[in-house]
């Protein structure tokens, strides 16, 4: 329940897109309904998935006060 609050937390801390996108790739979506919520071309998921998934990263170590 500790890790499920923190991981709340710092997707609270992030911007929509990124927040939207992680959530409906870890429910199962596809990348043609990722592109489709986000509004790209579903060429250019992996690559924004990729930046939100690093940013989610730091976000996190920062509030657990560990470095990246």
């Amino acid at each position: 329940q500790e890790e499920v609050a923190r991981v709340r937390d710092v997707l609270t801390k992030m911007d929509e897109r990124d927040r939207t996108l992680l959530v409906m790739k870890y429910s199962g979506y596809a990348y043609a309904e990722l592109a489709k919520a986000i509004g790209v071309d579903p060429a250019s998921v992996g690559t924004v998935l990729s930046r939100a998934r690093k940013k989610f990263r730091s976000i996190y170590m920062r509030m657990r006060g560990e470095a990246e």
